[in-house]
């Protein structure tokens, strides 16, 4: 449309121009007319073409102006437009807002009416142990709603007895553990002090038994005085006594003596194991703990003596009582190592824990 209206413009102007340059006025070599009303003519033509030139510039104002005046409120429409629909838009967020924030707060509010309400309920119904008043007046919502706090209370009542029971069972088992622990300490100790007591009596009476030449009579009725009227205390001593008779001899045997007992056990035994087969087990099994019992009691006499030799003798002693460990140590890996049919294995094994268990009491010299 601007095109349009500038083209026209310069087309006003141009045509009037070329009309004019044709004019004899323009010609240099055109003489002054002679009469003045031929030059009057020429201005007024000159002054039509001036005139419609203005009224051009003025018509093509006029359109300029009335186009960018029509740009400008097409312009602004748009952004009336625009703006409006930004206005509405904005409006109905923050109304959104608004009534969102009015519902939440009203939910909440009715939230927290309800539960009040169905918390004194429920107070109520508590007192009144579920009275058939209460339970017409009960709608359905309050109804629904209570079943499922009740379920909720009864899951939680069910997991707190749950706890208790698992803490009080726990605590039941580390009691009983602890009390158990403290019965198997008491149980060793008394079990190690009554052996010492029982060693140290053995020895006291193999020292009375010298003096009265192996005569038991004054001792036994000495323990019969004393503690006669208790039982545990006289079965404790008597059974000391019983040992340390047969333990007592009237002289004291040579170290060499002994040498020779656990020489022929020794060899009992070699001799045993050779022959032990499948067929004859049950008969040399018999014969070994036989020997197992000989070499305990020679054993037993040889460290109870200790008390009655020179110290020189005691070094002798003590030395050959550990020899007598180490031998016992090997002849129990002998016998576990046999072969023998599974329905001895388990009695085989038992011997030779036996053999390695009395080898560490000649080790320790305590029987």
């Amino acid at each position: 449309m601007k095109k349009l209206t500038v083209f026209c413009f310069l087309l006003a102007i141009g045509i009037p121009n070329v009309i004019a340059q044709n004019n004899p006025l323009y010609d240099v070599n055109y003489d002054a007319p002679e009469k003045i009303a031929n030059y009057d003519n020429a201005f007024d033509e000159f002054q039509k073409i001036y005139l419609q030139y203005e009224t051009a510039i003025k018509t093509t104002n006029d359109i300029i102006r009335q186009e960018e005046k029509e740009a400008y409120q097409k312009e602004l429409n748009n952004f009336k437009i625009e703006e409006t629909i930004r206005t509405n838009k904005t409006i109905s967020e923050m109304r959104k807002a608004i009534y969102g924030n009015e519902v939440e707060s009203v939910r909440k509010q009715e939230t927290e009416r309800l539960t009040n309400e169905l918390t004194e309920k429920i107070s109520t119904e508590l007192e009144q142990k579920f009275s058939s008043e209460y339970e017409k007046i009960k709608n359905d919502e309050i109804s629904e709603i209570y079943e499922s706090l009740r379920a909720e209370a009864y899951k939680e009542t069910s997991a707190i007895t749950q706890r208790v029971k698992s803490v009080s069972t726990a605590i039941a088992i580390v009691f009983i553990f602890v009390i158990s622990i403290l019965i198997i300490i008491f149980l060793i100790r008394n079990t190690i002090e009554t052996k010492a007591t029982h060693k140290s009596l053995v020895n006291e009476y193999l020292i009375r038994l010298k003096a009265y030449n192996g005569e038991p009579y004054n001792i036994s009725q000495e323990i019969n005085k004393v503690y006669g009227n208790n039982a545990k205390q006289k079965n404790i001593r008597m059974n000391a006594l019983s040992e340390a008779q047969n333990l007592y001899t009237d002289d004291i045997k040579e170290i060499q003596d002994y040498k020779d007992e656990f020489e022929s056990y020794r060899s009992k035994l070699n001799n045993y194991l050779k022959a032990l087969n499948d067929d004859n087990y049950p008969q040399i099994s018999s014969f070994l703990f036989d020997i197992y019992g000989q070499y305990k009691k020679t054993g037993q006499e040889l460290a109870h003596s200790l008390d009655f030799r020179m110290e020189a003798e005691r070094s002798i002693a003590n030395n050959f009582l550990h020899e007598i460990a180490n031998e016992l140590k090997d002849l129990s890996k002998v016998i576990e190592s046999k072969t023998i049919n599974e329905k001895f294995t388990n009695q085989k094994n038992k011997l030779a824990k036996e053999f390695l268990k009395l080898s560490k009491s000649f080790q320790k010299g305590e029987f």
